[in-house]
């Protein structure tokens, strides 16, 4: 099974610039008020909701648990950019007792995989 190792976030609420967070299986989120807490959870829900919901390829920014509102709310204030971007980071999770039925599934992340989406106000726009 695949898991999420690793996030970049570019001209979404306060990450203006492209900002990179790595996950290590416990991570701990510290740091001053307005540093980005808040806003990189708000990614990671949204991102969940619209997965479930569409497999990424628009966001829905109306969906539960971020509160986030329009694609305008959602960009970073002040920026000049039109797009909001998402990097995620995937590597193989090995888990024991993986039933082989599904080993084709998870193949293609078998070393790991790094996804890189771009969103305008009208939905994805690029997918690498």
């Amino acid at each position: 099974m695949a898991h999420l190792t690793g996030i970049g976030i570019e001209n979404f609420r306060v990450f203006k610039d492209y900002t990179e967070f790595d996950f290590a299986p416990i991570t701990i989120l510290t740091g001053a008020n307005s540093s980005g807490k808040s806003s990189l959870f708000k990614a990671l829900l949204l991102l969940a909701d619209n997965a479930k919901r569409n497999a990424l390829t628009e966001l829905n920014f109306t969906g539960e648990g971020h509160f986030l509102g329009t694609f305008e709310t959602a960009k970073s204030k002040g920026s000049d950019k039109e797009e909001i971007k998402f990097v995620l980071e995937y590597k193989r999770k090995i888990t024991k007792g993986l039933p082989l039925r599904f080993e084709p599934l998870f193949g293609l992340l078998s070393e790991g995989a790094i996804f890189e989406y771009i969103y305008n106000k009208e939905g994805l726009i690029s997918l690498t």
